[in-house]
């Protein structure tokens, strides 16, 4: 039997609820003095009226408030060894504040003003917009940024919220008028998903009593979370050549249904497929393409999941005017996988790769509090469920090839370059 943290404890938060009726999700630990919160809306790209606006009002919330310009609280931050993240996704944005305990009581009506009354004034708009251009300018330069978004805009259109991607021009078309008002709608107009991990004690929570701003749902007509719809594609293979290029990125994969729309058995292995293919320093792909053909540095596959849908995909960039050879070959692992099952002995090594990530990625109070803030975002992740043990010790080599037949084959992959 293949050791295997215990899932369903590690990720089920202790909850409990505020004197406003909100609830949040506590991980804690008597080993750390450290204290993580995390403050999830939803209020990622998929609500936005304007590219860049999702992301531009996590950022700038960080950078001042109504009572202390970015100076000042960057000094405040600063002072007490203070750590701010504002992340935003496809459809949440999260504010992700790190601090020792003893300074909760002074951060936490900072954090609190972050997120009912942020400064978004004109010049740090314009500050982060400047940032934001010049950033996005040299992305554009980058063959596995442009890799990633022709193909996600092959697999889903311009249009779609994974297919359209920020260009320079689009911080350019950006007001700060736009990014106040998104986040009036969605951070004022929805309530938060609370985390709380580490040192968590009752001063904490009396900090946050009363503290939340609150959402006002009465006077703002905010549509529930949704899902992502897929739209039909084809597979016309994407080429893009970059001046001045010293490599090229190949992307190629295709859209799988949501977890939710198969059986648990049958998406779970798929990871298992996927790890062999290309999860770990001695799958196939890095076997392939590294050690035998010299192509690449590093070849991986993964599976990204989404509210609605998953993609699976596999990435590399590889030495110019090796791209089409690669492709070649990381298409015929596919099809190699879906004709010949592996054997007992590398299926047993690819579980037991698997378990160790498991260990690893729940081994610690705030790995586990990522790991519930991921859930929340896209919904079971298949190798976080507490059933993923039992099938993962129960795949055969026989059930590897048969998943590898119907969903991985060569003809169902969108394949893409950029670069050289």
């Amino acid at each position: 039997m293949i050791a295997f943290p215990d899932i369903a404890r590690l990720l089920t938060p202790e909850q409990v609820t505020l004197s406003d009726g909100r609830t949040a999700d506590l991980f804690r630990s008597t080993s750390t003095e450290l204290l993580k919160l995390d403050f999830v809306f939803e209020a990622g790209s998929n609500y936005q009226p304007q590219l860049l606006t999702a992301v531009a009002a996590a950022k700038l919330m960080a950078v001042a408030t109504r009572s202390m310009d970015a100076q000042r609280l960057s000094e405040f931050m600063d002072a007490r060894g203070i750590v701010v993240e504002c992340t935003s996704s496809v459809f949440t944005s999260c504010l992700t504040v790190y601090t020792h305990r003893r300074y909760a009581a002074e951060v936490v009506p900072v954090v609190m003003e972050m997120l009912s009354a942020p400064a978004f004034s004109e010049n740090d708009f314009e500050v982060w917009r400047a940032a934001k251009r010049q950033e996005l300018a040299v992305h554009q330069q980058r063959s596995s940024t442009v890799a990633r978004r022709l193909w996600y805009q092959g697999l889903f259109g311009a249009d779609h919220p994974l297919g359209h991607a920020a260009m320079p021009e689009d911080a350019d078309s950006l007001s700060v008028e736009v990014v106040r008002d998104y986040f009036r709608r969605r951070y004022l107009g929805t309530p938060c998903r609370i985390t709380l991990s580490g040192c968590v004690d009752d001063r904490l929570l009396m900090a946050l009593e009363g503290s939340l701003p609150e959402a006002d749902n009465k006077s703002l007509l905010i549509p529930p979370p949704s899902s992502l719809t897929v739209p039909p594609h084809t597979l016309h293979p994407v080429r893009k050549k970059i001046a001045g290029a010293q490599q090229t990125t190949i992307r190629l994969g295709r859209v799988l249904p949501d977890a939710g729309a198969m059986p648990f058995e049958e998406s779970a292995r798929l990871a298992v497929c996927t790890t062999l293919l290309g999860g770990w320093f001695g799958s196939r792909l890095m076997s392939n393409l590294r050690e035998e053909k010299g192509y690449t540095y590093g070849v991986s596959a993964h599976i990204q999941p989404y509210r609605g849908c998953r993609v699976f995909f596999i990435a590399s960039d590889v030495a110019a005017g090796t791209a089409d050879e690669a492709e070649r070959e990381a298409l015929g692992e596919l099809q190699r996988l879906a004709d010949t099952p592996p054997s007992a002995e590398e299926l047993d090594t690819v579980k037991s790769i698997m378990a160790g990530d498991a260990m690893r990625m729940l081994d610690g109070v705030f790995e586990r509090s990522d790991r519930h803030c991921d859930l929340m975002e896209s919904g079971s992740l298949d190798l976080y469920d507490a059933r993923f043990p039992q099938v993962l010790q129960d795949t055969t080599p026989e059930h590897v090839s048969v998943l590898a037949r119907q969903w991985l084959a060569p003809g169902q992959m969108l394949c893409c370059q950029a670069g050289a």
